[in-house]
């Protein structure tokens, strides 16, 4: 893990940024999973919640569809997808 990914990792679980636009989406999976190791979260919420931060246009365009994972595990798969398409 280099620099940057443990800067937006930090960055993710304090909540301290908005939108991050450079980050890769290779970088968000990495935030996303330290996320959801540092809270008391279901994994597809940590990663939607993670999602919201680093890329809140994303979060937008995923919210309430049939692949939204905030409520839903079984979602995260294809949420990671449709994320992966559109970063």
């Amino acid at each position: 893990m280099n620099a940057t990914q443990i800067d937006i990792a930090t960055l993710v679980r304090t909540g301290n940024i908005v939108r991050i636009p450079k980050a890769t989406f290779a970088e968000y999976i990495v935030a996303a999973a330290q996320y959801f190791r540092d809270n008391d979260e279901r994994m597809g919420q940590s990663y939607f919640n993670a999602l919201s931060v680093i890329r809140p246009d994303l979060a937008e365009l995923i919210r309430g569809t049939d692949c939204d994972a905030f409520y839903d595990n079984d979602l995260l798969p294809a949420m990671l997808h449709k994320v992966h398409i559109r970063w």
